[in-house]
Parts: structure tokens; C-alpha cells; sequence
């Protein structure tokens, strides 16, 4: 499979989150292989951490350890900087998601965080890459 159909995969499974900005995460490893998927929950879970990534990584922990090294980790949406700090710290390979976070938001909500910014703060920095499904642009 190519970016674009596992973020199609990301796209259906974010509609099973009940949360208003649904989000999901798919990780998937040098093989092709899904390692973890999810949705965010955080209302139904009662956890403010139930975000789609943070879930995803706590699964592909359990199956590869703490380190996920070979994995592309595909977001419905940009990831906050709370998942994007916890995907460099698991050592992702690669980034990829269809939405930027502020598109989704209402105008009071917008945070001036930018992924491709933040990430340039760590010495470690996986790829991170914006496919728009609608147009293709890279």
C-alpha cells in the first residue's frame, strides 16, 4: 500500500471517535505491516492522553518495545505537540498526516504551533510530511 490508502485507512477509523475533532493514528512498520491503530477517546476514556497517537504508541509498545524504530506513523490529522513530542521519543521514522490541526478547530482554539517548527527543537527529527487526499499535494 502507498501514504495515501493508509491515510484513507486513518480517515474511516477516525470516524469511530466521538470526540468533536476526530482523529486516528495507524503505525506501520518497513514491511507494510499495521503494528497499532486507533482513535481519539479522551471524553469516553475520561483520560486527557487518550489521543489517537498516544494509543497507537502505547499499543506498538507492547509488540516492539519502547522504541519503535522502522515505523511511519499516519494521522488523520497534524499531531499536537503533546503526540508529536511522544512519537520523536519513540523514534518514528516518519510522520504522515492529511489535515492541518488548525483547520479543524474553531477560530478560539487555534493554537500558533506549527509541526514542522516544533520538531526542529529535538536532535532527533523524523521526516514529517502533509498529503492532502483531496488534491494529492505533497
Amino acid at each position: 500500500m502507498n501514504d495515501e490508502a493508509y491515510l484513507r485507512q486513518v480517515a474511516s477509523l477516525s470516524s469511530r471517535s466521538d470526540e468533536p475533532i476526530k482523529c486516528a493514528s495507524i503505525l506501520v512498520d518497513t514491511s507494510g505491516a499495521v503494528v497499532a491503530r486507533a482513535y481519539n477517546s479522551q471524553r469516553a476514556d475520561d483520560l486527557v492522553v487518550s489521543h489517537a497517537e498516544m494509543k497507537a504508541i502505547t499499543e506498538a509498545n507492547k509488540v516492539m518495545g519502547r522504541k519503535l524504530i522502522g515505523i511511519t506513523a499516519y494521522g488523520s490529522c497534524e499531531p499536537c505537540t503533546m503526540c508529536l513530542t511522544a512519537l520523536i521519543f519513540a523514534g518514528v521514522d516518519r510522520i504522515v498526516f492529511s489535515s492541518r490541526l488548525n483547520d479543524l478547530v474553531e477560530d478560539d482554539n487555534k493554537i500558533d504551533i506549527d509541526c514542522f517548527e516544533f520538531v526542529k527543537k529535538f536532535p532527533y527529527q523524523p521526516k514529517i510530511e502533509l498529503i492532502n487526499l483531496d488534491t494529492n499535494e505533497r
